[in-house]
């Protein structure tokens, strides 16, 4: 998963990463050292009128 999220970050200009609202704070704590740059959000911090471009997905 590391490889395919540096692949994906090399590519996007400003990736983000969504997530369900509650395990964003998770999520955010187990990438911060390795992508302290990458943005998390849960759906519920976006816009509704926003057009979201997905590149990849992790699990289901």
């Amino acid at each position: 998963m590391h490889k395919d999220a540096s692949n994906i970050i090399s590519v996007i200009h400003n990736p983000v990463l969504i997530v369900s609202l509650d395990i964003g704070r998770y999520i955010r704590k187990l990438i911060e050292r390795d992508f302290y740059d990458l943005s998390v959000l849960s759906f519920k911090e976006l816009i509704q009128d926003i057009n979201i471009q997905p590149r990849a997905r992790v699990g289901e």
